[in-house]
């Protein structure tokens, strides 16, 4: 199994986060598709006393962004996505395009989703891009050169909301996967840190999520 660690920071601003000292996380395994020029995702994460948060920076040809409201299918746009889950079963999956629409939804067993878990608030999340924030992409256009950054934190206390338990500490074992898509792009792409070993597109399958340690 595919294991990383999250560091704690001594900070919880997230302008002021040691990125630097972050463990660096690469999305290496694309859906049926192993082309050469396949996009370039890593992904970095950090914790605070109250938050856990991430920083994924994505270099590929195109990017595409039309949706801007909390829960619209961020999917078919150009997207990083965090699932993750506490017990191994139930888990969180948090979906953000590239100008920072995103939808969270809690899922469980036999993917029963509950599509508003414990009331979902844009302002808790503290997104940043280095694209225009809330400005849509309506036609494909390239990526800059430099590639994009996409940066959000999640505060323990929705997360103990919608799936229970305590904030992690050190050694604290959740299981979760990062992901990379945009399925109404031209040069589609579904990319995964940790591999998904079934015959269909599926990122919804938690027996195949990696490991996160907390140290």
């Amino acid at each position: 199994m595919i294991t990383t660690t999250v560091r704690k920071a001594p900070s919880s601003s997230s302008s002021q986060l040691p990125w630097s000292c972050a463990e660096e996380l690469s999305i290496n395994h694309w859906y049926k598709n192993k082309q050469e020029s396949m996009p370039k995702v890593r992904v970095r994460l950090l914790y605070t006393d109250d938050r856990i948060h991430l920083k994924f920076e994505v270099q590929e040809e195109y990017v595409q962004a039309k949706y801007l409201e909390i829960q619209d299918p961020v999917c078919k746009d150009s997207c990083v996505e965090f699932f993750f889950s506490i017990d191994g079963s139930t888990y969180l999956n948090y979906e953000i395009n590239c100008i920072g629409t995103y939808l969270c939804y809690k899922c469980g067993p036999n993917k029963k989703f509950d599509v508003n878990p414990t009331r979902l608030m844009e302002t808790d999340f503290l997104i940043r891009t280095s694209l225009p924030k809330g400005l849509t992409i309506p036609d494909a256009m390239r990526c800059p050169p430099d590639g994009y950054t996409v940066e959000f934190s999640i505060p323990f206390i929705f997360i103990n909301g919608a799936l229970g338990g305590e904030p992690p500490t050190k050694g604290t074992v959740w299981k979760c996967n990062f992901y990379k898509c945009g399925g109404n792009l031209s040069n589609r792409r579904w990319g995964s840190w940790s591999e998904l070993l079934c015959p269909e597109l599926d990122f919804h399958k938690p027996e195949y999520f990696g490991q996160l340690i907390f140290g």
